[in-house]
């Protein structure tokens, strides 16, 4: 009887046990609704990094689908982006029209108190996630005279 329950017991920890060697797939999209061109890049360590530069205009996608293998580390939107540069991502880039822009710096722990940051959590942490760029956000980005590179 022991065995029985002994062999009954092994199985249900067995079961119980996630799936090892999976793989997941993430899809991550930046939409331009914004009614402007816009530029963006990534940012290294506080310094532009000229190699991520992404143009979108009105109505277009910039779309990902990543696999990552289990235990997931998951992704962010950042990864979007193919930067050439080392080190560490801090700030990504807005630009509209070359005229107004904005600066969405990296979120410490995880934490933003803006939503309409492309770092905040809640803009990774599924497995299908779409930020869209709208004419709001061009409206309160700031003016950077004629040329904002």
């Amino acid at each position: 009887m022991r065995k029985i329950i002994l062999v009954l017991g092994l199985c249900t920890i067995l079961c119980s046990c996630p799936e090892v060697g999976g793989t997941d797939t993430y899809d991550y999209s930046i939409i331009n609704n914004s009614q402007r061109t816009v530029t963006m890049f990534v940012y290294k360590n506080d310094v532009r990094d000229t190699s991520s530069k992404i143009i979108l205009q009105h109505g277009e996608r910039l779309q990902e689908k990543f696999k990552d293998s289990q235990p997931a580390g998951g992704f962010s939107m950042w990864a979007l982006f193919n930067s050439q540069a080392s080190g560490y991502t801090s700030d990504i880039e807005i630009i509209y029209d070359n005229s107004k822009k904005t600066l969405y710096h990296r979120c410490i722990d995880y934490l933003c108190s803006d939503p309409r940051n492309l770092f905040d959590n809640t803009h990774n942490d599924e497995f299908i996630e779409t930020y869209t760029i709208t004419p709001e956000d061009y409206q309160n980005a700031t003016d950077c005279g004629a040329n904002c590179y």
